[in-house]
């Protein structure tokens, strides 16, 4: 069972802590984000306040077939029971074995079948009789009680899964739209197609090909209406729009992994924001894989050809909006087994079946009795950072570009201060037949093309975001006033974010492994005795170790910076739990570590992780502190950021991040 402590402290409150280091538990506030209700799955079994099940015997097996149809070729029945949950994982399994089931009784039931309770091997489907059939299971929010559960619109929803990555199994991750389902619009979180995919594969639009045979590979798709595709209902005579699928690039939705699925658990998601600069009539989906952004589709990139109209944006419409923006996206986990075969060009492509695996020879008796997708969590946020741009620079599909340079407009910069940081998600670029990789770059520049920033970051080979400092008040007017332009070699860049410096000192995604983050002394002014660094990391390696220096030269003869002071021997050494998620590290600052950090800033190094982010927490941080404030909702109960940007319908103690957050006209602080 995971274990979930939550500790929200409003507007003024001490910490106590036995020693200079702390590992905290829990759920860590995600950087830039504000947590929602999602689940855990912590309980005996699946909450049906959050869940439907498909194939529920509680609803006379309600959509047990949903997806098994000549169509698509799969030969699955869904039933609840082939869901459970168990020590804080909901397991999905799909079976050839028997199970004590019903079946479902129509309106006029035949008088031969036997509806009723029993042992029943699964059922074949009348268009697959070559293949066995399976047994399996199925969720989705839209199905739970109370009228279902809906996510926001714009988002960040990621679940934690392992996966069969087998070829006949198609269990997947996505979403869909609460009006018009998948065929308004999907987001395909997952998939894997591991029969089709196990090829090279040439582009003749690129001449460049995709060599996959023998790699592992991830989809991560758009589909929904296309108004390239119009036509008119026969009946109403309205205007209408068929689903297309794959809106975004080859190169964009499918990307090689380095890792089985099947083996261990891993993050799959996607932010959905509004577009920079067009928010009204465009978003952007941004696809993650393990908390990276990892591709970057929008909605303004496709036009219909000889018109000035979009083709994907017609989710956006008030039709399918309905004036309730945060209940829009249905999660949707699905059990899918076996797919038609299809025989182009001679070849057995497709999903497939499982006994068409080569290793099983087509012995439906060598095939495993058993498919099981784990689910740690879901886990959905909104943004409470500030997106300026989103994007990719080059495209995905563009194999020959190794510089880039975006140019932001100084209104673009509006809000920002002295302290914040400028955020950007970035991957880096491959080989291929045009180009080879050199050293990476990334930097903000003057209009003509001249670096502008004082404290230069590193940039290391797998960093996801780089972090540049607005430390001066010269670097946060020309911002303010000239804008900049974005120079990269190398890279490609995915998003510009503003995050304030009230939410963090510093946020980031860097992989730390000797090289460092600086942070200035000017982040640390009103920092005082007994407050605590509180530093998130996630992907530690077993004896990784975080490193807490003062931001100042080597002395004479020595290697290392100066240590930052504690009252333990070595505590300025942060020993670090193995792990993939993030887990969150607290370091208590003594009066000699306050003044340190005050006249000098501060330098995090070690090895074998990746730092997230660091804030300074505890009473007194007259930074975020504000006594006194008292909560009275008013016309409008809803929350936001300083910037404006709703995050919640209203105040729920214990749901948001640290931060300052504006209810009801009054500032409230989350510590």
């Amino acid at each position: 069972m995971k274990r979930i402590l939550t500790a929200i402290f409003v507007l003024c409150m001490s910490f106590v802590s036995i020693s200079a280091q702390t590992e905290q538990f829990g759920i860590p506030a995600l950087p830039g984000w504000n947590r929602l209700k999602g689940d855990e799955f912590n309980g005996t079994d699946v909450d049906r306040f959050a869940w439907g099940m498909y194939g529920d015997a509680r609803e006379d097996y309600k959509f047990d077939t949903y997806g098994s149809n000549g169509k698509t070729g799969s030969v699955h029945i869904y039933r609840d029971q082939m869901i459970s949950v168990k020590n804080g994982i909901l397991t999905l399994r799909a079976t050839r074995d028997a199970i004590l089931t019903g079946l479902y009784r129509p309106d006029k039931p035949d008088n031969d079948v036997d509806y009723s309770v029993l042992w029943r091997k699964p059922i074949k489907r009348e268009y697959a009789p070559l293949y066995t059939g399976w047994w399996s299971g199925a969720l989705s929010s839209k199905d739970a009680k109370d009228h279902g559960r809906y996510y926001p619109l714009y988002s960040r929803i990621e679940v934690k899964a392992k996966i069969p990555y087998a070829i006949g199994v198609w269990m997947a991750l996505w979403l869909r739209h609460r009006y018009g389902g998948a065929g308004n619009f999907e987001i395909d979180l997952q998939e894997f197609f591991v029969n089709d995919d196990d090829r090279d594969i040439p582009d003749k639009w690129t001449n460049h090909t995709y060599y996959f045979k023998g790699k592992r590979t991830l989809h991560q798709s758009v589909h929904g209406m296309d108004h390239a595709k119009s036509y008119r209902d026969s009946v109403t005579n309205e205007l209408k729009y068929n689903t297309t699928y794959n809106h975004n690039d080859f190169a964009d939705r499918i990307r090689v992994i380095d890792f089985n699925p099947e083996e261990d658990f891993h993050v799959y998601g996607a932010q959905i924001d509004p577009l920079p600069g067009d928010s009204s009539v465009h978003l952007a989906v941004s696809f993650l894989l393990d908390g990276r952004v990892r591709s970057v589709f929008t909605t303004k990139t496709d036009m219909v050809e000889g018109t000035s109209e979009y083709r994907y944006n017609e989710l956006l419409k008030d039709k399918y909006i309905k004036g309730d923006i945060d209940h829009i996206w249905d999660v949707a986990v699905t059990g899918a087994m076996g797919g038609k075969i299809d025989t182009l060009n001679g070849l057995n492509r497709g999903i497939l079946y499982p006994e068409l695996d080569p290793q099983y020879h087509g012995k439906i008796s060598k095939v495993p009795h058993n498919y099981e997708m784990n689910i740690d969590w879901l886990r959905v946020y909104k943004r409470t950072n500030r997106a300026l741009w989103l994007g990719s620079l080059p495209k995905g599909s563009d194999w020959k570009t190794l510089a880039i340079d975006l140019n932001m407009a100084a209104k673009q910069f509006k809000g920002l201060q002295v302290g914040d940081q400028l955020v950007m998600d970035l991957d880096t670029l491959s080989n291929s037949e045009f180009r080879t990789v050199g050293k990476l770059a990334l930097d903000v520049c003057d209009k003509r093309g001249k670096s502008i920033i004082t404290l230069q970051p590193e940039l290391a080979q797998h960093d996801a975001q780089m972090t540049f400092i607005v430390d001066t008040d010269d670097l946060c007017r020309k911002l303010k006033t000239e804008g900049c332009t974005i120079k990269g070699k190398n890279i490609r860049l995915f998003s510009v974010l503003h995050s304030s410096k009230d939410s963090a000192k510093w946020v980031g995604f860097k992989q730390i492994q000797w090289g460092e983050v600086l942070i200035p002394a000017a982040s640390f002014k009103k920092v005082s005795a007994g407050q605590q660094l509180e530093i998130t990391v996630r992907d530690a390696d077993v004896k990784a170790q975080i490193f807490l220096r003062q931001f100042k030269q080597p002395a004479q003869g020595e290697h290392d910076r100066p240590s930052l002071s504690s009252d333990k021997t070595y505590g300025h050494i942060l020993n670090l739990t193995a792990g993939a998620d993030e887990k969150v590290y607290t370091f208590t600052l003594n009066a000699q570590a306050v003044e340190e950090l005050k006249q000098h800033g501060l330098a995090i190094t070690g090895k074998g992780y990746y730092l997230r982010s660091v804030r300074v927490i505890g009473r007194g941080d007259t930074d975020t502190a504000i006594k006194d404030v008292k909560m009275h909702v008013k016309t409008d109960p809803a929350v936001y950021t300083l910037y404006g940007i709703k995050v919640a319908n209203r105040w729920q103690a214990g749901t948001l991040p640290r931060g300052i957050y504006i209810v009801g006209g009054r500032k409230i602080v989350v510590q």
